[in-house]
């Protein structure tokens, strides 16, 4: 055997070696989060923009289709992440303001608006977090259909429109 086969063979363990160990190192590294996964397929984002300027932002997140608590065919929940600037409304930011609104498309008006904190555990659901953001619980009744039109509108700059698939 020659001088060079033997550097071959070497070097092919070698290669061999390591690429059994780092599959496993790699695995060990990555943490799958399926919530958080699944909770992006059912999360949209919208902005009001108004003279180039950012005026809100909206993040929402369907919550029907990912925990069975909330499954239900009589009501739609969201939770929804909420930064307004603070010309939104005089006294009050977020949905606590008489500027903004925010229904389903056909003017179905939420249920019940509960302001969640910062540490609740349904934020779980939400992939987005930050700061900056108020953070809603909204529950509407049903809308036939297969889809929902979340309508987040401000009286001064305009509306945004997210849709998601029941």
């Amino acid at each position: 055997m020659g001088k060079n086969f033997l550097i071959y063979l070497i070097f092919l363990f070698v290669i061999i070696f390591t690429n059994a160990c780092s599959s496993k190192m790699y695995s060990e590294l990555i943490n799958e989060d399926r919530l958080y996964e699944k909770s992006l397929l059912y999360t949209k984002k919208g902005e009001i923009v108004s003279s180039l300027e950012t005026k809100a932002v909206i993040v929402a997140t369907y919550l029907n289709p990912l925990d069975k608590k909330y499954e239900s065919d009589d009501k739609n929940y969201f939770i929804v992440a909420l930064y307004a600037e603070k010309d939104f409304g005089k006294d009050k930011v977020g949905l606590e303001s008489k500027d903004c609104l925010v229904y389903l498309k056909r003017g179905i008006k939420p249920l019940d608006v509960k302001r969640l904190k910062k540490e609740d555990s349904l934020l779980k659901y939400i992939p987005v977090h930050n700061g900056w953001f108020k953070y809603y619980l909204l529950t509407f009744p049903s809308d036939k259909g297969k889809e929902l039109h979340l309508v987040f509108e401000s009286k001064r700059f305009g509306k945004t429109v997210l849709t998601f698939s029941k």
